[in-house]
């Protein structure tokens, strides 16, 4: 972004002056000094240079164009960090890598080097600059300037001449990593080091390691091309050619805290407010790891080229609207993230040199500032659009630059969270050139270009740069949350994405492709190649009866003592479906079906598909209500049931069919025995399955009869054969039935009935599957978990396992890996709508730090997509809502046109108009390999005070406390009508969990936006009917994370007391609550360094900045120092400390009107 400026000043240095009359750029320069490369360029410029002008104007026009003269300061007071020294003194005292802000080089130096005179260079220039010789200590309890007068500079030598060329690299490297990873104390200068590396006589290496908070990237260019201007007149004997510098960096910070205050400082911050209202604390990018608790700064570096002609285009582009290159590449990486996150509110972090003063422009020292510039995206917003938009914004924050990022920090009072930089995470720059190589009269400096800062202080630093052979962007990323495929991929969709705005400015930036030709073909087709040949065309019915001519004497189905043979239940279905037939059921119509889970179930499952019509399983258990407004929604005339349900379906009004009190007359039917004749084929009805409605009433869902078929048969997640025996544990209202039952009778296998009391208690469970000599069982998640946490070897004798229906509990699968794997255990994924399961995935390992299981990839004849909110693939990687599709989709809804058309979509990507799709409202994303990751759903995510959280990540967390068997977290109102999470959690037997241990365990393992406001410990999860848990009967909690806004609460105990004279010492506030947030009650960081000093004084090396920003209240900070010091703290009688807090408040106004005065250095 200082590229701009960057050229000017080169102007000015070869005394070309520039300014502009009206709208027309006018200069003024000596003889032969506008060379034509520099003539072509200044034209090549014209837009940006006359927008750069018109933003000086701008500026000038305001409160702030009143600037006093930055005048030097005497040395003998105690002189304070400029705002942007102050930040980066403050992190080094709150990070444990103190190493984050150095800032490493290397030059090559090819030639007769005289090493004494090179020497005496580096001492003239730390001479000359009063920051290379400064360090900070604290004064008052106010960190200060201090100044070496005559600092002696060393440069040690080491020589490598010995070592062959590669290994001469490689200790190369390894010397460079070192000055790289070691840190400076702040407080002894110099805070910059310099080394020599002899490789030959004739050729050298330069390291040179300085701290941030004495430079900057145009500081950097200052000290090269100093270096060797004084290099050159000291090697021919002649003193240094540089004027003397009026004012130091000291003078500009004094200055600084002077002017920017009052009317300036109001007029900066109101732009600021204004300009970052509402925003969204976090960009939600996905991560291929959770983000840890404290930012890490652990990163890598990818460099890619722009070619020449996507950059003369690229160009061209920016000329033709009237905007700058910059601008156009960064409306360009705007428009990525927004493609990456979905949020249509993006904020970027860009640096601008700050130096628009003449007299600063010389100086070394740390001037760069932060804009914060935000982008907002609509409907149907162009390209083009973003572009004006993001000109307006840009020009705006260059008329407001002069506000410290650091003072804006300060002033929004953001939350504090050590897990990621405030307002932005993400920085882009178009940098002026890279370090340019310095020729001398026998000597050549060049950059040395293989030595890569691996230090990363945001999740992403973009840094582009324009070169002869076309633009070359430098994309950094924090390793800790990103993978290297992941970048490589995103850096390589921002080109995808340059080229098509080149093309096209006009498009819809919702529609700009993004994806590579080669990753669209394998998302659309590769991973979706799941077609295999399966009876389609045929009823249930049908392949049922072939079963029966080669299985007819093997045992069909067993429930408790009672078995029946395939042939018997096929003889005794016939004889119920010619009964229905005769009572007038017609092709396809809905029979209601209420019967116990038993071989008679089976019977009037399998008569209804015979008599040609379509089965509604009922729920016994379901209130009447419920029941009725199910059958009067589907039309249900007759129902199937037995003697002990018949009565509340008959006071309806509706037909009646007792299998247990009628079968006798069923029975009599003449040649009932044989198989009645239909009409239904594989495209006919089979059931219509209801399931909960978001407004309250249930919905039915019609499933055709290919769609079983493809669920069982010749599919690739399982291979069902005459030997396996599968357990019959679902209710037959749940869609997990129909794998269980049709599974097996359609692949001449046994169907196992196990009861609901059986499933729900592990050791009777154990023993059935052991007695029974099950195969094959599925289970609903919750129950899965339950049981690996209470009987994990329960699972071992089964061939397939498979569970599914909710998130995973990572720890609960673990179990079962270690202690009771079946012969395969699966993971599958299904709404009802595409009948039962759509994807598996085949569990063999678990990752160390996983945190979730995938659920896999397409089953047989389906189809999965995970599209953006405008139906648009997302890259790998990129959360996005899973659509599904293929042989297994249901007609639809009964009887909701609406809501059809809003779920089942034409198929965006499909080969013909019948196509469909359905939208299952669940998030998810693509691994590497294809597979897909369940993310939640998109109705249950949640934003607790801006910040998106995945309920899944925080349930996970919980597990992995060594105490906890099992955890729901669900988002609340609190009465204020704000959400915040409560966890309910189930402890191991014969622990002692209390909730202030969750809390504590958190607070190592989670950021503190995704820490429950409350735990509630339970005995047990309930649950529904269908073996999930039942949220609704969750109780509310009973405790709450503090007492309300308005309640003041004394200190109680020692430790209490000790921290809360601390804080009133340090705030100069009378009370202070035990609940009072620090931050929120005039605290910042200086004041929490200040208040760290005398607290370490009291309790030791138990506190530490880190453990004061995780507990900002003195409640919770004093529970952990004193839990860490094996001393109880008792609950506070809130009910006998209550009192007004109208005197605080009132305090804590004048304590943030004082922080304004003149006077105030913090």
């Amino acid at each position: 972004m200082s590229r701009i400026e960057d050229f000017l000043a080169e102007l000015r240095r070869q005394n070309i002056e520039l300014w502009l009359e009206g709208t027309d750029l006018r200069y003024k320069a000596a003889k032969n000094a506008f060379t034509p490369a520099l003539m072509a360029q200044l034209k090549e410029r014209k837009a940006e240079v006359v927008q750069f002008f018109q933003q000086i104007q701008q500026a000038k026009n305001s409160p702030s164009a009143n600037l006093i003269p930055i005048r030097a300061i005497p040395r003998e007071q105690h002189l304070p960090l400029s705002f942007a020294q102050q930040r980066l003194w403050l992190i080094d005292q709150i990070t444990a890598n103190k190493s984050v802000y150095n800032v490493p080089l290397a030059y090559r130096m090819t030639g007769n080097l005289d090493i004494e005179i090179f020497s005496q260079s580096l001492q003239a220039i730390a001479q000359r600059h009063e920051s290379l010789r400064t360090a900070f200590s604290i004064i008052d309890q106010h960190p200060v300037q201090n100044f070496v007068q005559d600092l002696e500079i060393d440069l040690p030598m080491i020589d490598l001449q010995s070592l062959t060329a590669s290994n001469q690299h490689q200790e190369l490297n390894r010397l460079a990593e070192v000055e790289i990873q070691t840190p400076f104390n702040l407080s002894q200068s110099p805070l910059f080091r310099a080394k020599l590396v002899r490789l030959a006589p004739d050729n050298h290496v330069f390291l040179l390691t300085m701290h941030h908070i004495i430079c900057d990237g145009w500081s950097l260019d200052i000290f090269f091309r100093e270096l060797g201007l004084i290099y050159e007149a000291l090697a021919q004997g002649k003193p240094s050619p540089l004027p003397h510098l009026s004012i130091q960096y000291a003078d500009f910070a004094v200055w600084q805290r002077e002017w920017l205050q009052g009317e300036v400082l109001d007029t900066q911050l109101s732009y600021w407010k204004e300009q970052l209202r509402d925003i969204n604390p976090l960009l939600q990018l996905a991560t291929d790891r959770p983000r840890p608790t404290v930012q890490s700064n652990t990163g890598d570096r990818q460099i890619f080229y722009l070619s020449k002609s996507l950059s003369d285009d690229l160009k061209a582009l920016s000329n033709s609207e009237g905007v700058t290159l910059f601008m156009t590449l960064l409306a360009a990486f705007q428009t990525l993230l927004y493609r990456y996150t979905g949020q249509n509110d993006i904020l970027v972090g860009c640096p601008i040199a700050n130096r628009n003063r003449t007299e600063i422009e010389h100086l070394i020292g740390f001037f760069v500032n932060t804009l914060a510039l935000r982008a907002n995206f609509t409907d149907h917003l162009t390209f083009k659009e973003l572009l004006h938009q993001t000109k307006k914004v840009t020009l705006e924050a260059y008329a407001h630059q002069d506000l410290p990022f650091e003072k804006l920090v300060e002033e929004l009072q953001l939350e504090r969270d050590l897990s990621f930089n405030p307002i932005v995470q993400v920085t882009f720059a178009l940098q002026s050139a890279p370090l340019l190589a310095i020729e001398l009269s026998n000597l050549q400096l060049a950059p040395l270009k293989d030595i890569k800062n691996k230090v990363i202080k945001f999740d992403l630093e973009i840094n582009a740069w324009e070169t002869s052979a076309g633009l070359v962007l430098d994309w950094g990323y924090n390793s800790d949350l990103f993978d290297t495929a992941t970048m490589l991929r995103m850096s390589q969709h921002y080109q995808n994405l340059l080229e098509q705005i080149v093309s096209d400015r006009d498009i819809p930036i919702h529609k700009i492709p993004i994806l590579t030709a080669t990753e669209q073909q394998q998302i659309l087709e590769t991973w979706n190649a799941t077609t295999s040949t399966y009876p389609q065309s045929q009823s249930i019915a049908a392949i049922f009866e072939e079963q029966v001519k080669v299985r007819g004497e093997a045992i069909a189905a067993r429930f408790g003592q009672t078995e029946i043979s395939y042939a018997e239940l096929n003889s005794r279905a016939n004889q119920l479906a010619h009964y229905l037939q005769n009572k007038g059921i017609g092709t396809q119509e809905l029979v209601g079906i209420c019967i116990d889970q038993s071989i008679e179930m089976l019977i009037g499952l399998l008569g209804i598909l015979k008599a040609g019509a379509a089965y509604v399983p009922l729920d016994q258990d379901y209130p009447d209500d419920r029941l009725e407004l199910m059958l009067t929604d589907a039309g249900v005339r007759l129902i199937i049931t037995q003697q002990q349900q018949a009565e509340r379906f008959a006071k309806h009004g509706h037909e009646i069919i007792c299998l247990d009190r009628e079968w006798e007359e069923i029975s009599q039917i003449p040649n009932s025995c044989n198989n009645p004749q239909n009409q239904a084929t594989g495209n006919s009805l089979a059931y219509v399955i209801y399931t909960s409605g978001s407004t309250g009433k249930p919905k039915g869902v019609e499933v055709e009869q290919k769609a079983i078929s493809r669920l069982v048969i010749n599919t690739n997640y399982i291979n069902i054969g005459i030997e396996d025996r599968i357990a019959q544990a679902s209710n037959a209202s749940f869609d997990a039935a129909t794998f269980e039952i049709w599974g097996a009778l359609l692949n001449g296998a046994m169907v196992v009935g196990i009861s609901k009391e059986t499933v729900l208690t592990p050791e009777s469970l154990a023993a059935t599957i052991l007695e029974q000599k099950i195969t094959t069982l599925f289970l609903t998640t919750a129950l899965f978990n339950q049981i690996a946490r209470q009987k994990p070897e329960t699972f071992a004798p089964l061939t397939n396992l498979l569970f599914g229906g909710e998130a995973v509990d990572v720890e609960s699968v673990r179990i079962i890996m270690e202690k009771g794997k079946p012969t395969r255990l699966l993971h599958v994924y299904g709404p009802t709508e595409n009948t039962t399961f759509s994807t598996w995935y085949l569990i063999d390992q678990i990752a160390p730090k996983a945190i979730s299981i995938p659920i896999g990839q397409a089953i047989a004849n389906t189809q999965t997509y995970i599209l953006d909110r405008q139906q648009q693939i997302v890259p790998v990687g990129v959360v996005g809502e899973l659509y599904v599709g293929g042989d297994g989709l249901a007609r639809g809804y009964l009887n909701r046109p609406e809501l059809n058309a809003e779920k089942f979509i034409p198929h965006p990507y499909g080969r013909s108009p019948s196509e469909r799709l359905y939208r299952t409202g669940d998030l998810a994303k693509y691994t590497a390999d294809g597979n897909i990751e369940f993310m939640g759903r998109i109705d249950f995510q949640v934003k607790i005070r801006g910040f998106r959280i995945e309920i899944g990540e925080v349930e996970a967390a919980i597990t992995r406390h060594e105490y906890v068997q099992d955890v729901i977290v669900i988002a609340k109102d609190d009465p204020l009508g704000n959400k915040s999470l409560i966890a309910y959690v189930v402890a191991k037997p014969e622990t002692e969990l209390t909730t202030s241990q969750l809390r504590n365990f958190l607070k190592e393992n989670l950021p503190d936006y995704m820490i429950p406001a409350a735990f509630v410990l339970m005995d047990k999860l309930p649950l529904t009917p269908n073996g999930k848990v039942d949220k609704k009967a969750l109780p509310d909690p009973t405790e709450q994370r503090s007492p309300a806004a308005n309640d003041y609460v004394m200190p109680q105990t020692e430790a209490e007391r000790l921290i809360a004279s601390v804080w009133q010492e340090v705030l100069q506030i009378n009370n202070v609550g035990i609940y009072d947030n620090f931050f929120e009650i005039g605290g910042n960081s200086l004041l929490l360094v200040q208040a760290y000093s005398k607290l370490q004084n009291l309790f030791g090396s138990q506190v530490s900045i880190v453990i004061l920003f995780r507990y900002p209240n003195i409640h919770a900070l004093a529970e952990y120092l004193s839990q860490s010091q094996s001393l109880e703290i008792p609950e506070p009688n809130r009910a006998e400390n209550r009192k007004s807090r109208q005197d605080l408040m009132k305090q804590q106004r004048q304590n943030r009107l004082k922080s304004r005065s003149p006077n105030n250095n913090s």
